[in-house]
């Protein structure tokens, strides 16, 4: 394939050791460690792989920290597992031991049915019940895009309300078609994700944002079938909210697939785009600062912070989060390391090495502000 290989990432170097204690690199191996608790009489939270089977987001406004945190969840996630981050905007394409750019020609899956490539169609391009027929009467098994605008184009309308349809489908279509990307019905194949490597797809070029969501989707459709208990994937969806709707391939997958290997971190500062469905069926949840009333309010009811939630989440500072999973009693507020870009030797590093013994899931962590 036609990806591009990057420096190998791994966090097992003795450069590592000068930043991660080396007595902690065994016990951070068992488990995913949830940063450093602000208050040093708490232990690290760390998380059990299988919990990231049950889905968990990480939440935050511009500026909060999210992204750093989402790369350093990549980095531990893929000690366990192959790691996918669907890159919105090419945020981390530093950070991937494999780099997808459909912009620059590498192919991206689609689905190689019918059926499924409708839904998909309909779903991206918010297609009516009329251009949904439309659509179906021309599709068929392995059919590429520009291929299926030319029999959108060359069908012969039934009638006036079909010929409306099929117009109003063409110019959705068309933008599809002919934007920079290409596509490979069906999938890679068994080589193209790499076991416990990170593999970024860089949405960055793609253009239009309907051509985005097209590829985003395919991606998470893909990696459901090719994930399973005995090859487990994650994948983290960075920019979430433009890829969530309602009954669409997100919220089935949160509700769903976890038992079929494949789990899946959501990355957004929006949290009430996401729905409070999706948010309720999610296990670990990373909470950075959030300034909207509209998501303090989301995660008020759909959170163990309850009214807290209005007082505490517009007072965290850069990299400060609300850990909350089901092992601790009350979310635990934290401080993720700062991931520092690679430098001659390659490797990611951390600047903070505070990852100590799990958590008591009975202590009673402490929220910003809160007497000890």
């Amino acid at each position: 394939m036609p990806f591009r290989v990057r420096h190998s990432l791994r966090w097992n170097s003795s450069d590592m050791r000068v930043v991660i204690p080396a007595q902690n690199i065994y016990r951070a191996g068992r488990c995913i460690p949830l940063g450093t608790p602000v208050d040093p009489l708490h232990h690290a939270p760390c998380s059990a792989p299988d919990d990231f089977m049950r889905h968990a987001v990480i939440l935050g406004s511009t500026g909060s920290g999210k992204s750093n945190t989402a790369s350093y969840l990549a980095r531990e996630l893929s000690r366990h597992a192959s790691v996918v981050i669907i890159d919105w905007y090419g945020e981390h394409i530093d950070e991937g031991d494999v780099v997808i750019d459909p912009a620059a020609g590498d192919p991206v899956p689609m689905p190689a049915d019918r059926v499924s490539m409708l839904e998909l169609l309909e779903e991206v391009l918010d297609l009516s019940p009329s251009q949904s027929y439309v659509l179906m009467k021309v599709l068929r098994d392995g059919i590429g895009l520009e291929e299926l605008v030319k029999e959108v184009e060359y069908l012969t309308p039934e009638g006036r309300w079909e010929n409306e349809s099929r117009l109003a489908l063409i110019r959705r279509l068309s933008p599809l078609a002919y934007s920079n990307i290409r596509s490979v019905a069906g999938g890679w194949g068994d080589t193209a994700l790499g076991d416990k490597l990170v593999s970024v797809l860089d949405l960055s070029r793609v253009h239009p944002v309907s051509s985005r969501r097209l590829v985003a989707l395919s991606m998470l459709r893909y990696l459901e079938t090719v994930a399973s208990p005995g090859r487990r994937v994650f994948v983290i969806v960075e920019e979430a909210q433009n890829l969530v709707k309602a009954n669409g391939v997100v919220a089935r997958q949160v509700a769903e697939v976890r038992k079929k290997g494949l789990g899946i971190v959501l990355v957004t500062q929006s949290p009430s785009r996401l729905g409070e469905d999706i948010l309720l069926n999610i296990n670990v949840r990373i909470i950075h600062s959030l300034r909207s009333w509209a998501d303090i309010e989301v995660m008020a009811r759909s959170s163990a912070l309850g009214s807290e939630a209005y007082r505490v989440l517009p007072k965290l500072r850069v990299g400060e989060a609300l850990v909350e999973y089901h092992a601790l009693s009350r979310p635990l507020l934290v401080r993720f390391p700062k991931v520092i870009e690679p430098g001659e030797g390659g490797e990611h590093r951390l600047d903070d090495a505070g990852i100590r013994e799990p958590v008591d899931a009975e202590e009673a962590p402490p929220l910003p502000g809160e007497r000890h």
